[in-house]
């Protein structure tokens, strides 16, 4: 595991500030509740390192790194970290622009003429290098705060700030937000994130592809290093009646992530947004959820601390921009 530990302690260092906190449970009694988890999922191994500004560098270890020999997972196991190193890169290139050296709004074309880019905006939103992004010599503050704040997609320049930036993603759990990015590939899950509250961070695999594993136990990771903490409070914002109703209409998916994802089917999957109550709503399959304005084209679900959804317009249309996908308004509600 050295190898990966080095990796996320070089990188979680960097972001996270020097300050003290401390835990409510020790981290002995968290490896253990994480060896119950790996013995539940039936996960061969798993490794686990926290970097925070009480305790420097902790790191644990569980279970077997080969089935056949029982050989024990230790500090000095390898595993993957696979598209983890897409932060890796970020880093590499945000490094560059503060040498002045390369440019995040430069065109990928003019840096690589023949790359294979296959995009049927490409005569109105050719692609960047920031764009490529989103998929010690410290940094600058400003690069750091430049990785964690998404800036190419229509919700960032609405004021969204949630979302993915260049080479970490985020993620909320009970009220806090995660910074971080995960790795994933046949025989192995690896994941690592930071919270600026709780002063710390994580690097976290297993030797399994069972996300429902890695999930239960990057959860227990999450609530041990904030649960002295209480989340920050969203402040209050309200949009009137009359702007709201602007908003609502049937709105259809017209982006999809992975190939998988049944792009060509894409007009099958709709939600509508409708005003009751003097409240706006989500309606799709999964039932009807609120929207909390939190801002000018923006809003946030029940529990959440910050802006999620973004609803703006561009070249005509509306869009609803989130994290769970990007729809276009195809219809008004009578």
């Amino acid at each position: 595991m050295r190898r990966a530990t080095s990796l996320a302690a070089v990188f979680l260092a960097l972001v996270l500030p020097a300050r003290a906190m401390s835990f409510h449970t020790s981290y002995e009694q968290l490896i253990s509740d994480l060896e119950t988890l790996q013995a539940e999922h039936a996960v061969p191994g798993f490794a686990l390192t926290v970097v925070s500004g009480r305790h420097g560098l902790q790191t644990g270890a569980g279970g077997v790194a080969d089935l056949d020999s029982g050989r024990p997972v230790t500090a000095d196991t390898l595993f993957r970290i696979g598209s983890i190193t897409k932060t890796f890169n970020a880093l590499a290139i945000l490094l560059l622009v503060e040498q002045g050296r390369l440019d995040l709004d430069t065109l990928m074309r003019k840096i690589i003429p023949d790359a294979p880019l296959e995009n049927p905006w490409a005569d109105t939103h050719p692609v960047r290098v920031a764009q490529l992004l989103g998929h010690e010599r410290l940094l600058e503050a400003t690069s750091i705060a430049r990785m964690e704040r998404p800036a190419t997609t229509l919700g960032a320049r609405h004021g969204l700030t949630y979302g993915c930036g260049p080479g970490l993603d985020q993620s909320l759990r009970k009220g806090f937000r995660w910074y971080g990015h995960g790795g994933d590939g046949d025989g192995y899950l690896s994941h690592f994130a930071y919270n600026r509250e709780a002063d710390a961070g994580y690097f976290l695999t297993i030797n399994a592809f069972k996300h429902d594993a890695l999930h239960a136990m990057r959860d227990r990771v999450q609530d041990y290093l904030t649960h002295a903490l209480s989340p920050p409070r969203p402040p209050p914002s309200g949009i009137d009646p009359d702007t709201l109703r602007q908003l609502t209409g049937t709105y259809v998916a017209v982006t999809r992530r992975f190939a998988w994802q049944a792009p060509d089917r894409l007009d099958e999957d709709r939600l509508q947004v409708v005003l009751e109550d003097g409240a706006l709503y989500t309606r799709s399959s999964n039932g009807r959820r609120l929207l909390i304005p939190a801002g000018a084209h923006r809003f946030r679900r029940e529990g959440q601390p910050l802006a999620t959804i973004a609803i703006a317009a561009q070249d005509g249309d509306r869009y609803l921009q989130a994290e769970f996908g990007n729809y276009r308004r195809v219809g008004e509600m009578p």
